[in-house]
């Protein structure tokens, strides 16, 4: 059973799960009927269980991080702005992972109690260490294994509080960047939605928001491993390479014997903007939002999360017209009248909200 399930699962347990986690959650019990008669199980049991898990320490958690850290050279103090944003995240969630930890203990209760009830027990999960960044803002991050993340806005990524003592494994809903370490030993893994990237020492970036249909990963340096989640192919990137799948042109089609047949995904060379003379997949690292021949409803989402407000545009067909460009250093209101030169539109401006009409 894949272990996105036994997290989401936690996350509901306890009160802290999104609206799309639950909705992602919900996906995976239609689909999956053993899953789906194991939650209903471990809800019951859960019902009855005291919220404490009696053997989880969150301080030790956090002090085996910093231990990780000093063993690598990577920490030098509290203190230290190098790694302030991590150790934040580190002290604000502390609370969050204890709650992750009772669910898992649930979890684990129950595979042991109920093994009649119980036909797949889940493996076990380790403490679970999240990061995200809001829409509007962006942040580095150093992992325990010295590699270097930076996150879009957004974003959200986790890994287990166990990183890099047996294997190096992320979880990622939205677009970071990696300047991965390299361990032949123990190769990277970053797990999105529709597939895993493996690598044992590299620099890449990967872009995977939940709500987007299109997914893609852009090699700069080494080399990459493409695995599909519902696909034998393994897909193999050399740099200035990008491997791409859209959900949304995937065909769902049955044949005779009711398996599913889908569009492969693309390996295409990365493209290079003109002027700006750069990696048009990488140009967010340097507050360059670009944007090629996209729909102005796509231009429109990438700059609600760029900015860190939500932009409606009320008609479709405007939603529809095709623009390209890029921005810099350009304000909200400054990039919107950019635009009206192409294509013309009236707007409205709250402080949360921008709403586009013709």
């Amino acid at each position: 059973m894949p272990e996105e399930y036994w997290y989401l699962l936690a996350k509901k347990l306890n009160g802290n799960a999104s609206h799309a986690e639950l909705l992602q959650l919900q996906q995976y019990l239609q689909q999956d009927a053993d899953f789906a008669l194991q939650v209903k199980n471990i809800e019951a049991l859960w019902s009855e269980i005291p919220d404490t898990p009696s053997g989880f320490d969150a301080e030790r958690a956090y002090t085996k991080h910093v231990k990780r850290l000093n063993n690598i050279g990577e920490f030098e103090s509290p203190d230290s702005t190098k790694h302030i944003g991590s150790l934040f995240k580190w002290y604000s969630h502390r609370k969050a992972i204890a709650a992750v930890a009772a669910a898992v203990s649930v979890l684990m209760l129950a595979a042991i109690f109920w093994p009649a009830k119980i036909t797949t027990a889940p493996a076990p999960v380790a403490v679970t260490e999240t990061i995200q960044t809001k829409p509007g803002s962006k942040s580095t991050i150093t992992l325990p294994d010295g590699s270097e993340v930076k996150l879009n806005a957004g974003t959200e990524l986790r890994y287990n509080e166990d990183f890099g003592e047996e294997k190096r494994e992320i979880w990622l809903v939205g677009e970071a960047y990696f300047v991965v370490r390299e361990n032949k030993q123990k190769p990277f893994i970053v797990h999105t939605r529709d597939y895993d990237v493996r690598v044992t020492g590299t620099v890449f970036n990967v872009r995977a928001y939940q709500e987007d249909p299109e997914s893609e990963t852009a090699l700069v340096k080494g080399g990459v491993d493409i695995i599909m989640h519902n696909r034998r192919e393994v897909y193999k990137l050399k740099p200035n390479e990008k491997f791409s799948h859209n959900r949304a042109q995937t065909e769902a089609i049955s044949n005779s014997s009711g398996t599913i047949k889908e569009l492969a995904p693309l390996v295409v060379p990365m493209i290079t903007h003109a002027q700006l003379q750069a990696p048009v997949e990488t140009a967010w690292i340097n507050n360059n939002l670009i944007f090629q021949s996209e729909t102005f409803a796509s231009i429109a989402h990438k700059m609600s999360n760029w900015y860190g407000v939500d932009i409606r545009i009320t008609d479709e067909a405007l939603s529809q017209e095709i623009m390209s460009g890029y921005f810099t250093t350009e304000t909200l209101s400054e990039a919107l009248d950019i635009l009206r030169f192409t294509t013309p539109f009236q707007h409205e401006m709250t402080k949360n909200s921008v709403i586009i009409s013709p």
